[in-house]
């Protein structure tokens, strides 16, 4: 579910970016930063890129599911309900730098103004995916220090926001829970 939930968000947000600023070509890419070796990763110069850099789960929202069939119930395993932390960076160098800083201004504007991504405003949404809430995330000069080490890139303009809440759900039926029967009563013996 998080590479569908990732995939919606990017293709909105690559149309978005051709429109604005009158594009040919796809702009935004999913992407890691750098290769194993710690190079570069060439698809993402001269573009936007969307990295995911967390996963955690939420604590917040109710996910016990049961389900009744008449004479017994199903106990469903439960979607599990995340957030997922993506850094968007603009990946332009030398006379392209102002491109970069203007493409991420797009995407902080796109992202405002589109807050939820749902059926009705993202065709290509995921069936299984309600609906999608970005919010940016505040960090600080350190932690973004921290995240682009981790990552093995060199700092290029970027944003980080928080993608929730993605349900992934096994659709596993655990086992059958059967129902209490009715009570049987008899008077006097009978």
């Amino acid at each position: 579910m998080i590479a569908e939930a990732l995939a919606a968000v990017r293709s909105q947000l690559n149309d978005y970016l051709i429109r604005q600023f009158d594009l040919t070509e796809d702009i935004a890419v999913l992407s890691n930063l750098a290769d194993t070796e710690g190079r570069s990763e060439e698809r993402v110069a001269n573009k936007v890129a969307i990295t995911l850099v967390n996963v955690t789960q939420e604590r917040n929202a109710m996910t016990n599911q049961r389900g009744s069939t008449g004479l017994s119930r199903s106990d469903i395993s439960s979607p599990i309900l995340v957030n997922v932390s993506i850094l968007v960076s603009a990946h332009f160098s030398g006379v392209k730098y102002e491109h970069a800083v203007n493409l991420l201004s797009a995407v902080v504007g796109f992202f405002h103004a589109t807050r939820v991504f749902d059926h009705a405003n993202t065709p290509g949404l995921d069936t299984n995916i309600d609906k999608l809430i970005i919010e940016l995330e505040d960090a600080n000069t350190q932690d973004l220090s921290n995240l682009w080490s981790i990552h093995g890139g060199r700092y290029t303009p970027s944003v980080l926001y928080r993608l929730r809440v993605v349900s992934i759900n096994a659709d596993q039926i655990r086992g059958e829970i059967p129902s209490a029967s009715e009570p049987e009563t008899s008077v006097g013996g009978r």
